[in-house]
């Protein structure tokens, strides 16, 4: 892995766990995976909210900006408390969700786009 994609892949799991630590979720699984081209950034939650599953459906699933994460993702800041997860977003291709018992599956799916 790249330097660049070390700093993003890091920079969304930081900002990813913020998001879920400030809507009160402390019951977290996180695993991080490479399958085949695709890195699943996999989150496990306990009860999670129907309300904000939606909410992060509708953040999340945007266009991934190529130009955001080569010229700008740093100087985009960190989320704050109750942020819309608009970072994240830019710099993931699409989320899965799932359900497993009482618990929640996102997985994350950033694509690989320098193969």
């Amino acid at each position: 892995m790249k330097k660049q994609e070390i700093k993003i892949v890091s920079k969304l799991i930081k900002d990813l766990f913020s998001f879920f630590l400030a809507h009160g979720y402390v019951d977290i699984n996180f695993e991080l995976k490479q399958v085949e081209e695709n890195l699943l950034f996999i989150f496990k939650i306990k009860n999670l909210n129907s309300e904000l599953i939606e909410l992060i459906k509708l953040k999340a699933n945007r266009e991934r900006e190529l130009e955001v994460e080569t010229y700008g993702f740093e100087l985009m800041g960190d989320i704050d408390s109750k942020s819309e997860l608009e970072i994240a977003g830019l710099l993931i291709d699409e989320v899965i969700v799932n359900q497993e018992n009482d618990f929640i599956v996102l997985s994350f799916v950033r694509k690989d786009r320098y193969l």
